[in-house]
């Protein structure tokens, strides 16, 4: 919703349109890593942004920040009925300063395109894949 907003608000006042694209993508990016790890290390949120690019460069996935991070059931927070919208404002900018770091930063999962929190949960697609990072409270894989 705020996103939206933003993106209307902007293109009001002329921003260009792929300069609202890029604001989209980074809102969506920063969102994942709020919702799925923002209790992590800043390293533990970097991996978590790197298993999203690393999605986006796999064509395994779809194209796009937001088209990975919204596709069904994928990751948690975007289909478990709760609000979407970040209520911790510090971590949010948090999020987004490590989204953008991520992106500068070589890969610290080797190529990841999974994740998962051990000490909740073990998927079952778990064992069909390689394990290539423990960092904090998620198992990386590929």
């Amino acid at each position: 919703m705020i996103s939206n907003i933003i993106t209307a608000i902007l293109f009001t006042f002329g921003m260009s349109t792929v300069y609202i694209q890029k604001r989209e993508q980074l809102y969506c990016g920063a969102q994942n890593i709020y919702h799925e790890s923002r209790g992590e290390s800043n390293l533990g949120q970097i991996a978590v942004a790197h298993v999203v690019r690393n999605r986006v460069e796999s064509s395994k996935y779809p194209n796009t920040v937001c088209e990975v991070i919204w596709e069904p059931k994928q990751f948690s927070w975007t289909h478990d009925g709760r609000s979407d919208e970040p209520k911790d404002r510090k971590a949010f900018v948090k999020a987004v300063w490590l989204h953008l770091i991520a992106n500068m930063k070589n890969d610290i999962t080797d190529g990841a395109t999974n994740f998962y929190a051990h000490k909740k949960v073990t998927p079952n697609w778990a064992g069909e894949k390689e394990v290539v990072a423990l960092i904090g409270n998620h198992t990386f894989l590929k």
